[in-house]
């Protein structure tokens, strides 16, 4: 497992939701356990060793509904993530794993709740400081579909340009 850079096209999908592992048999659902303990490790592998502070899995090259992420120091991971009760504005720049030495200012909310599923394949909720709430929208913009580029405004576009051709060039050779 490596990580995608853009213009890969796997980063545009939008992926859909995983099923539940209590649904599996007993069996099914170890497996199922065991699969999400093992991507969840190496996922958080690539992302630290990249620097970063989250990783959907769109940028290892998987279509699946599913992200890592760094909080208070503890590596933490999600399936079917989704965001509720989004509050606040700020203004932040921001960059991304798959899209190195690009960086785009964005609006974001300053706090929500966060539910999924856990790596243990139990349900759970937590609330969003302004630093999570930030990592939590731009991980489920990848599972969405989504890039920090599809939001720059015309001086981005150009100061990103060099940056942008250089990865589009890379994955032509």
């Amino acid at each position: 497992m490596q990580l995608v850079y853009y213009p890969d096209q796997g980063l545009s999908r939008i992926c859909a939701p995983c099923p539940d592992v209590f649904g599996f048999s007993k069996s099914q659902r170890t497996t199922s356990l065991k699969k999400r303990i093992a991507l969840s490790i190496e996922m958080w592998r690539i992302m630290t060793e990249n620097k970063g502070v989250g990783l959907a899995a769109t940028q290892v090259g998987l279509k699946i509904r599913m992200f890592v992420w760094k909080q208070y120091g503890v590596n933490r991971a999600i399936w079917n993530p989704t965001l509720s009760q989004t509050k606040g504005s700020m203004e932040s720049i921001e960059g991304c794993l798959s899209l190195p030495k690009v960086s785009v200012t964005l609006q974001r909310a300053t706090s929500c709740v966060l539910r999924g599923t856990g790596v243990d394949g139990l349900q759970f909720e937590l609330r969003g400081t302004e630093d999570t709430t930030r990592i939590w929208q731009h991980e489920i913009d990848h599972l969405d579909g989504k890039l920090i580029i599809d939001n720059m405004n015309r001086n981005e576009t150009i100061s990103n340009k060099k940056a942008l051709k250089r990865l589009r060039k890379k994955t032509v050779s």
